[in-house]
């Protein structure tokens, strides 16, 4: 035991030792440890990197998002709680982007603070060609996707979901194709009037479908203890958003665009012209980032 605790009670710092008990004529020469005395870049001949240029610093406001760019939630954020609707998806042709660009372009020039559905940093902003940013026409910039929603949007638990979402489906499977054509500019206002929304409503075609479906999301969310959708559904797609309630100078807006489109101001009466139509061929629930198919159009479907 003695011999074993002197094995390892040799010295820490490496150097021989002179017990010829441990000594023995085939056992290696012990390799003395070398002091470095330089730094670790010169022993691998290599320079501190130069520091990074002071422009780095110098980080543009533009690229700076405020909190939510001044937006509010509709419900205080509850762990377990995740935020959903159920909607539409709308897909919009290259040549009706075209027609919603030229307009909005309108809208911009009328009322600046307007900004786009995508639009989080800037208030305004000119829409992105390929030469330059200074060189494009000036307008909103559209949103990537567009949906019709057909519910609130609430808070649900996870457990929840696992029969939100079977007993939607159950209730959309006799669902057929129909569809939908949008016509009038109007202006919309969230619960608490911190944002002013401006979009195009859905005209007659379709109208009373969707009224149809809004309330089969209805009759879902009411045996789930959520809360309902608006007494007088209002079927639209937003295009662009502003802070605060400003639904006056909107509005403003809204009908120098229905007149531009040839709309009668006289609204439930008068005319209104169809900007663009699309065969409706899905239902979606959005349950936090998860997207859960309600239904979706087969080729069998039909009007």
């Amino acid at each position: 035991m003695e011999e074993i605790q002197m094995f390892y009670n040799t010295s820490p710092s490496g150097s021989d030792t002179d017990d010829s008990r441990f000594s023995t004529a085939s056992s290696p020469p012990k390799r003395k440890q070398k002091v470095r005395t330089k730094s670790r870049y010169s022993i691998y001949n290599l320079n501190p990197l130069p520091p990074p240029p002071s422009e780095l610093d110098q980080i543009p406001d533009a690229l700076i998002p405020p909190s939510h760019a001044g937006r509010k939630r509709t419900f205080p954020h509850v762990e377990g709680n995740f935020p959903s609707y159920v909607n539409i998806p709308v897909p919009v042709t290259l040549g009706a982007r075209n027609v919603l660009e030229s307009l909005l372009g309108k809208a911009s020039s009328m009322m600046p603070q307007l900004r786009g559905m995508d639009d989080d940093i800037v208030v305004s902003f000119k829409r992105r060609d390929t030469t330059s940013r200074s060189n494009a026409d000036s307008g909103i910039q559209l949103a990537k996707e567009f949906h019709i929603s057909l519910s609130r949007t609430v808070p649900i638990r996870v457990h929840q979901i696992d029969t939100l979402i079977p007993l939607l489906r159950h209730k959309f499977e006799s669902q057929k194709r129909f569809w939908i054509e949008f016509g009038r500019w109007e202006v919309y206002l969230n619960d608490d009037r911190s944002r002013t929304f401006l979009g195009l409503e859905v005209v007659s075609g379709g109208l009373s479908d969707i009224r149809r479906q809004i309330a089969l999301v209805t009759e879902a969310y009411k045996l789930h203890g959520l809360p309902p959708f608006y007494d007088t559904p209002r079927p639209h797609i937003s295009l662009a958003w502003a802070l605060g309630d400003v639904s006056s100078d909107a509005q403003r807006v809204a009908d120098e665009l229905n007149e531009l489109c040839g709309n009668s101001m006289d609204y439930g009466t008068g005319i209104v012209n169809v900007l663009w139509s699309f065969l409706f061929g899905r239902v979606d629930c959005k349950v936090g980032q998860q997207l859960y198919p309600i239904w979706v159009a087969s080729t069998a479907s039909h009007t």
